[in-house]
């Protein structure tokens, strides 16, 4: 009742027909949808005194459960977008919130998770039941993977205090850019508003590693449940994608301030900005969507050692004694589609910058065009240097050991040298930090003055 009055309400009142609460009126659908695909059944249940349901009744459930919950995770995620543009872009609101794009948004939200959600319930009509246990069965025949670090055990504690260590600086650095950018008025440039991005992104990629690492060095207790290694391996892989996807959003961002400037600020527009930076994430989402299913439909019955120190793909196909024909048939165009394209814009848009400042006749100018996207480049070529590296080395024994490091530079190392580099070789980023200590120091040194006065 409550949200059918909501909508009503905002339906109906003039006053109300603003972004905040067109959002607003979406939510409220949601939520009236999400409790009308469980209250009625659970009421029926209870009156007949019956908890059966019918196989295509459950599949249904499934469906209209996903798709409500996760169409309001997005909604959730705009609105917060929306009072972020209200409160910290005032003077573009009106103009990034407007009609057409609040509809685009709120639609997309909608469309996106229906397409997802689909393809999700269309692969569990795969699933066979014919006995009480037969799912737990299906997922595996044995409950733990173990992770492998190597011949390294003596050195574990050694291990876990260099992670610890570099766990501490990555989540530290990269929540210290995301705070300047937001709080610099100087930093509020589409530059830095996919470098607040991939800061965020890289926090997320990292403390789905790093931790259960952290946890097997410390204790020594190296399984992992097979759920647990699929819901790692499904966010690992998401974020993989969002990453890629948003550096070559940067890349782009800086072929258009280097190579065409005139037309820089008309083309890279808040509005646009943001549906870039979006677009970036929900790639991941809709990976993460496309390839939840599949590792589940797998069967592992024979060894249980992963030859990595994370679930990642590779392992999983090489462990399973089901068929993963439909797997590599899935996963494969998924990160062609997904990886190769941002590659290829990352690849043709530095080809395009080089090239331009190389054409800059004085040095001072063309070391100026440069450095605005010298340390993107940095991090571009480490991740997807190491990236390749691990993906295209002959899977031999002699690689192997190799392998696990390269895997340790793009999965875990790169996350941690990008503040560093951003920090270090961006005067931007320097002055806004020294701008943040300067009113630091002085707020502690006037709330001293305070206290003493009172005393």
């Amino acid at each position: 009742m409550g949200n059918l009055l909501i909508i009503t309400v905002v339906a109906f009142d003039h006053h109300l027909h603003t972004p905040i609460y067109f959002f607003l009126m979406n939510l409220s659908m949601l939520d009236v949808g999400s409790i009308s695909v469980t209250i009625p059944k659970s009421v029926a249940n209870s009156l007949m005194s019956t908890r059966s349901i019918s196989y295509s009744g459950c599949i249904a459930q499934v469906f209209f459960c996903m798709f409500f919950a996760v169409t309001e995770f997005y909604i959730l995620t705009i609105m917060a977008s929306d009072r972020y543009i209200a409160i910290c872009q005032p003077l573009h609101y009106e103009r990034v919130m407007s009609g057409k794009p609040c509809v685009q948004m709120a639609a997309g939200a909608w469309m996106i998770v229906l397409v997802c959600t689909g393809l999700h319930t269309v692969n569990m009509f795969a699933i066979s039941f014919c006995g009480g246990n037969m799912v737990d069965q299906k997922l595996s025949y044995f409950h733990h993977f173990l992770l492998d670090f190597g011949n390294l055990h003596e050195l574990k504690i050694l291990l876990f205090l260099l992670f610890l260590l570099i766990y501490i600086v990555t989540v530290a650095g990269n929540i210290l850019i995301v705070a300047l950018v937001v709080s610099d008025q100087h930093l509020h440039t589409p530059m830095y508003f996919f470098l607040g991005n991939l800061s965020c992104l890289e926090t997320c990629y990292t403390s789905t590693i790093l931790p259960r690492m952290l946890a097997s060095l410390l204790t020594g207790d190296r399984s992992i449940s097979v759920h647990g290694c699929l819901v790692q391996f499904d966010i690992f892989g998401s974020l993989l994608a969002a990453e890629c996807c948003l550096l070559s959003v940067m890349s782009y961002d800086r072929y258009l301030a280097i190579c065409k400037p005139l037309h820089y600020a008309a083309r890279m527009n808040s509005r646009f900005s943001f549906q870039l930076a979006a677009g970036s994430w929900l790639s991941g989402s809709v990976v993460s969507s496309i390839t939840a299913c599949c590792p589940s439909q797998l069967i592992f019955c024979g060894p249980n050692e992963i030859d990595r120190f994370l679930c990642d793909y590779t392992p999983l196909i090489k462990l399973s004694c089901s068929d993963t024909s439909l797997m590599v048939l899935v996963i494969s165009p998924i990160c062609f589609i997904f990886i190769l394209p941002p590659f290829l814009l990352t690849l043709a848009s530095y080809v395009a910058i080089i090239s331009t400042v190389l054409r800059i006749s004085s040095s001072a100018g063309r070391q100026k065009a440069f450095s605005t996207c010298s340390s993107h480049l940095i991090v571009v070529t480490i991740f997807y240097g190491t990236l390749f590296l691990v993906y295209m080395l002959p899977d031999t024994a002699a690689l192997r050991d190799l392998n696990k490091v390269f895997s340790v530079f793009y999965t875990i190392l790169t996350p941690v040298v990008n503040p560093l580099i951003y920090s270090l070789r961006n005067k931007e980023v320097k002055e806004a930090l020294r701008k943040a200590l300067s009113k630091t120091m002085a707020f502690i040194t006037n709330h001293k003055l305070s206290s003493q006065h009172l005393l």
